[in-house]
């Protein structure tokens, strides 16, 4: 039992993002440090990054470089739903590529969101608010 402790699954930062949650601009510190990399989490990360053949990836620090490129065939997958898309399998939000038919069809089923969709949702669930505290 002493080895499990030896051996964490998902080696994290305290307070780092998944690259599907990122925003724009925004890099994982652990990408970053871990550049010559443990095999596992590139496996985890290679899977989360292939979804088409264009060689465009999804990761937060990819888009970074040119937020223009690629980002209208970006999409997220619904709250409760999972796709098989090009022998990939994306769960509840995550980040996927599809090309025009696939994206339409998927919408209408409500299976996936534009990306700027989600971010308008989010946007309304959390409005930008001012406290004040009296104080004495």
């Amino acid at each position: 039992m002493g080895n499990k402790k030896n051996t964490p699954e998902k080696p994290q930062e305290p307070g780092g993002l998944p690259p599907e949650l990122m925003v724009n601009g925004q890099s994982n510190p652990e990408s970053q440090q871990n550049d010559s990399g443990d095999k596992q989490g590139n496996k985890i990360t290679a899977g989360l990054n292939t979804a088409a053949d264009s060689g465009g990836g999804n990761a937060g620090d990819e888009q970074g470089s040119d937020p223009k490129q690629g980002a209208d065939n970006v999409y997220v997958v619904a709250k409760g739903r999972c796709v098989q898309h090009d022998g990939e399998l994306y769960r509840e939000n995550q980040q996927i590529l599809l090309d025009d038919t696939d994206a339409v069809r998927l919408i209408d089923l409500g299976v996936v969101m534009t990306l700027e969709a989600v971010r308008e949702m989010l946007a309304k669930a959390n409005p930008p608010s001012t406290v004040t505290i009296n104080g004495r």
